[in-house]
């Protein structure tokens, strides 16, 4: 059975220079770099009206649509910081549980409003990860299909070493458990 997941993914190349970009013409014309935003748009590459806008404190896209979000711009921070901190440590993430994460993060702010908003639909986490780029969805394998084929021999001597082992080191029955691989408890 597959289940879908979250991974992190790198940023692209290009996306990371976009912005850049755009950043650096911005604060040129700011910071006086630039005499104005059409000399900031054609050292830097980044579109006239872009460079006018945000330089007259213009939102990005994403900044703009900000109050349309089920989770602010900063819990949403706090969202991919756990969710890349989860991938790290190998505890890749179902989009339920990204659901469940996110509505966990937002619990304290919609208590202090009046009005209790919808729960999450289904479809919430890949919206999010369309504005999250350095987050990916990845297809789980589960881990019966890379087993190899094992004998009975192996097998007799593995629960043999095994034996020994808690015999030589005098582990007892309750100090000892079993985690299961696939993810599922």
């Amino acid at each position: 059975m597959a289940h879908t997941l979250t991974m992190v993914r790198k940023r692209s190349f290009a996306e990371a220079e976009s912005a850049a970009r755009s950043t650096d013409a911005v604060l040129g014309v700011v910071d006086g770099v630039y005499k104005n935003p059409s000399e900031a748009s054609t050292a830097t590459g980044t579109p006239k009206t872009t460079v006018y806008r945000r330089a007259k404190g213009g939102n990005t896209r994403q900044e703009a649509h900000a109050y349309r979000q089920a989770l602010s711009p900063d819990e949403e921070n706090v969202l991919v910081s756990w969710i890349e901190r989860l991938a790290v440590t190998g505890h890749p993430v179902k989009h339920s549980f990204v659901r469940e994460l996110a509505e966990e993060i937002r619990k304290p702010r919609v208590e202090l409003e009046d009005k209790m908003p919808p729960p999450l639909s289904k479809d919430w986490p890949k919206r999010f990860l369309k504005r999250h780029p350095t987050l990916k969805t990845m297809l789980a394998q589960n881990i019966e299909s890379k087993r190899k084929q094992v004998t009975r021999e192996e097998v007799e001597n593995y629960f043999a070493e095994f034996k020994r082992i808690v015999e030589q080191h005098n582990i007892q029955t309750e100090d000892i458990y079993n985690y299961d691989e696939t993810g599922s408890y």
